[in-house]
């Protein structure tokens, strides 16, 4: 409703320059929550057009309505827009980045994965251009390639934490653990205040399966359990690594025995009040009657 009350208010108005300052506005709005509403944006591409305003905004709104023409394969507008950035800036890492996502939008993405290529030859140090590849890369099912792209960039921007996260899904999709981990521990020593970073290593430790990884998968979960107690996967992970520790005959079975009664006991409170008692009452039941060397029940 307020996008629409914004977009009446540039329409309504007669004054060039008002109009230009109120066109302005509303297209930041839109860039700001990334809204595509091409339907929108593109009416005030005339308001643009005749007008050239040396600001920031101006040519945000550019890119703005370059994408939107993009949207619904509108090449003239989409073309004028690329035209009037080269004409007053180059041929420049953002005009390259629009001409990509022109192709992905077309699903064009071998394309466009040329363009970000031959880009960041040009311009190394953009990191919008590498995620886009890596995004691409995705998109191809080139995971391998993709993982390759986004270690180059990290090695120059070694703090983008959510790079970091990208490349642990990515080798966790490869089933590459060794290398999950490392990046899940990188992430560790990001932000050591984010819990489910520790969750998520020592949840790597668990798929890698030897016995000094799953001594320290258990202790990391044991450190999660500390900080976050009202989490049923937190303590389902416990279990799990209990039980494959199990089968370790040099496995501590005291150390194990009183960690899986923690966990079983923590999980039937969290769920004594919610319809799924029931099923976690038979997960933990059908546990105890396995062929283990501990009795998970209280």
């Amino acid at each position: 409703m307020e996008l629409l009350v914004r977009f009446r208010n540039c329409t309504v108005v007669t004054d060039i320059l008002e109009k230009v300052d109120r066109t302005l506005e509303f297209l930041s709005f839109v860039r700001v929550y990334s809204l595509r509403r091409p339907d929108l944006v593109l009416p005030l591409f005339r308001v643009l057009r005749d007008t050239q305003v040396e600001t920031i905004e101006y040519w945000q709104a550019i890119e703005l309505i370059a994408l939107a023409a993009a949207d619904v394969s509108n090449y003239r507008i989409f073309n004028w827009c690329c035209d009037k950035i080269k004409k007053r800036f180059g041929d420049n890492w953002r005009l390259h980045r629009l001409l990509g996502l022109f192709h992905e939008i077309r699903l064009d993405y071998r394309a466009a994965a040329a363009v970000y290529e031959n880009s960041l030859v040009k311009h190394p140090s953009c990191p919008q251009l590498y995620k886009r590849q890596v995004a691409i890369l995705k998109s191809l099912n080139s995971y391998e390639q993709a993982a390759v792209v986004l270690c180059d960039y990290l090695k120059n921007f070694m703090v983008d934490e959510e790079s970091w996260c990208e490349l642990v899904f990515i080798y966790l999709y490869l089933r590459k653990y060794e290398e999950a981990a490392f990046a899940a521990s990188e992430l560790i020593i990001l932000n050591p205040s984010n819990w489910f970073y520790f969750l998520l290593f020592a949840e790597i430790q668990y798929n890698i399966g030897s016995y000094e990884s799953l001594v320290t998968a258990r202790k990391y979960c044991c450190y999660v359990c500390k900080m976050q107690k009202s989490c049923p996967r937190v303590f389902y992970d416990l279990l799990l690594v209990c039980w494959a520790l199990g089968k370790f005959p040099q496995s501590s079975k005291d150390v194990n025995r009183r960690l899986l009664l923690f966990a079983s006991k923590h999980l039937r409170q969290l769920y004594k009040n919610s319809s799924l008692l029931f099923a976690v009452e038979e997960l933990l039941t059908h546990s105890s009657s396995r062929k283990l060397k501990y009795q998970t029940n209280d």
